[in-house]
């Protein structure tokens, strides 16, 4: 029940570090990305989104209709603006005085407290203790019960980030009434102070039922079967305080058995789960039971004793042939050997599988020539000769992490032919290139075809004449039907223009862009203009103004293969080390640049091994 809401709350907190999402963001935006999430898990009715300005940005599934909540403390003051839609029906907005501040909830207090603990305990070490969960509260908007999971982080800029998501008591519920533990067994689940959040199928009602019997002792329940086991539970932990297991107890002049197990969310939080099953469930009818199996047990013995005296002369032959197939297979001549026939099913069967283990590693020798061919095939992909372009110096570095990799990289040359209306393609004196950096998720020979569809689209685009913005729009327009649900491709766009040293750039997802000054030394940190490639065919696509490169300037594409890369503490390599290389070797060339990156991470990394391909795009103005 609670893992999809791990797995959701880190998954919006990964969106909004790539730069996909922040409450800034337009609510139809955000709406569309967030809605499918929580259409998947039911037990999350709402997520949030919040930072140390006092904006928010909420999204709530109130049956067939969706809410937001747009806040902005120091712009609004006490106003919120709210967007309400329903199916098939255009948003409507409405505004609302209200004294709500997203800083003040305790979902939000209470990450930024973990946050900051944790930040001094243990800085470098991420998991389930990051998560703050809530005690069970009263919901703001829904004046329901429930409680909120969040984490806070840091967006490097000062402003500290907290996402949230909701889970209503009433959803436990339905999740713990839907158990059945044996044919009569119950489930429920308490807080640490022995609240009900979770009732049992029995205790299940409709409407307002539910909630007014959440958030009750055992007691206060009314439901024997609870309270008797609660009180023989206590019982057992009075007279042994470390007893855990499971015990018997009476309730309604029936024997059960129950065991009250806890169940840690945080290292701060925890819940107990209750679980009570009639004891005849599980041992009635045990003499006549153990008889039977007396009985039977001897039979089978009987039986087997003859069984494997007359099968033990069947075996030898057609085994000793089979182990000397095997000591020739493990030579690897895998050529087919003498068929085996025998009345045995077992043998059969053996040797059955033996033939097919000798067929499929056939089949996985001359896969292993093809995965080869495929990793050649796409190497040649690769310049192996960077153009020479006037007043610039390029650099391109790339090592998938398998055979075959996701990450793909071209640089593309061309002069201007005006009175054709198209370019032409030309490593002699060419005036411009367009350079490319693409990423698609995963690793391995399907991600490589994704990144190589890329690459030849670009191409293509770069014969047809087309410009920057108008390449991008039909790359994402062809990769929404090309990939799969869940696939996406980070692609980073540049041309270079030599007649007026600029370049113009266009990353969708793929960050950080680092541009260096060599006038002032210092090192820029430009973020992705929208999100990846393949995931919407709307996708806003807004050129930037060119950068000006001035002579010693850099402007490096890094992908995040490198930048997550780990050593053995699993320390990453991160941004500020690439920062400081480019700093200290800014005079060198691009070659000298990229082998004392390599040797950085080779260093850095020391054995083990890379997980993510890893690629580098690197231009100097000289």
């Amino acid at each position: 029940f609670f893992r999809p809401v791990i797995r959701e709350l880190y998954l919006v907190r990964a969106w909004d570090g790539k730069g996909i999402i922040h409450p800034d963001k337009s609510p139809e935006y955000l709406r569309h990305l967030l809605a499918p999430l929580l259409s998947e898990y039911q037990q999350v009715s709402s997520v949030l989104l919040a930072d140390s300005h006092g904006h928010e940005f909420m999204l709530l599934r109130k049956n067939s209709r969706w809410l937001n909540r747009v806040t902005k403390r120091d712009q609004w003051k006490n106003k919120v603006l709210w967007y309400e839609w329903s199916s098939g029906q255009p948003p409507v907005q409405r505004w609302q005085q209200s004294d709500y501040d997203p800083r003040t909830r305790p979902w939000y207090k209470g990450a930024l407290k973990r946050y900051r603990a944790n930040r001094v305990s243990s800085p470098a070490k991420p998991g389930r203790e990051n998560i703050y969960w809530t005690k069970p509260y009263i919901f703001h908007t829904t004046r329901q019960p429930g409680l909120t999971a969040s984490i806070a982080y840091d967006m490097g800029n000062g402003v500290k980030r907290v996402v949230g998501v909701d889970i209503l008591l009433s959803e436990i519920t339905r999740f713990t009434a839907a158990l059945k533990l044996g044919t009569n067994g119950k489930v429920a689940v308490m807080t640490d102070d022995l609240k009900m959040i979770g009732l049992p199928r029995s205790r299940q009602s409709a409407g307002g039922a539910v909630h007014s019997e959440l958030l009750k002792t055992p007691a206060q329940l009314k439901d024997p079967l609870i309270h008797d086991a609660f009180v023989a539970f206590t019982k057992a932990r009075r007279k042994k305080p470390s007893y855990s297991g499971p015990f018997r107890f009476k309730s309604s002049a029936k024997v059960w058995i129950g065991e009250f197990r806890h169940f840690r969310l945080s290292p701060q939080h925890s819940l107990w789960i209750a679980a009570m099953a009639p004891e005849d469930d599980y041992i009635g009818g045990l003499w006549r039971l153990r008889i039977w199996i007396i009985v039977v047990t001897v039979l089978v013995m009987a039986i087997a004793i003859f069984r494997a005296f007359m099968l033990a002369k069947g075996y030898s032959r057609p085994i000793g042939i089979l182990v000397k197939q095997s000591e020739r297979i493990s030579r690897g001549m895998l050529y087919e050997g003498e068929k085996i026939d025998s009345s045995i099913t077992e043998v059969e069967r053996l040797a059955e599988a033996h033939e097919k283990m000798r067929v499929a590693l056939t089949s996985l020798l001359r896969l292993e020539r093809d995965v080869q061919l495929a990793r050649q095939i796409q190497q040649n992909t690769f310049p192996t000769d960077l153009p020479q372009l006037k007043g610039f110096e390029l650099g391109a570095w790339s090592q998938p992490a398998d055979e075959t990799g996701g990450d793909t990289y071209d640089v593309i040359s061309y002069v201007r032919c005006p009175e054709e209306g198209r370019v032409l393609i030309t490593d002699q004196d060419p005036e411009c290139a367009v350079l490319l950096m693409a990423d698609a998720t995963g690793h391995g020979i399907g991600p490589a075809l994704s990144a190589s569809e890329v690459r030849a689209m670009l191409r293509m685009a770069v014969r047809n004449g087309q410009d920057l913005a108008t390449m991008a729009r039909h790359i994402n327009e062809q990769l929404c039907q090309d990939l799969h649900a869940g696939r996406f491709i980070t692609c980073w766009l540049g041309v270079l223009d030599s007649s007026d040293f600029s370049l113009t750039s266009f990353s969708a997802g793929q960050a950080p862009l680092l541009y260096y000054s060599a006038a002032d030394r210092q090192c820029r940190v430009i973020p992705a203009d929208t999100y990846p490639l393949g995931i919407t065919s709307e996708l806003s696509v807004q050129i930037a103004p060119p950068l000006q490169l001035a002579p010693g300037d850099l402007f490096v594409v890094i992908s995040d293969g490198i930048l997550e890369a780990v050593n053995a503490a699993n320390e990453q390599f991160g941004q500020q080390r690439v920062i400081d290389i480019l700093q200290r070797h800014s005079q060198q060339s691009c070659s000298q640049i990229l082998f004392e990156l390599r040797q950085a991470l080779l260093t850095f990394t020391g054995d083990v091994s890379a997980t993510d391909d890893r690629t580098l795009v690197l231009i100097k103005r000289t």
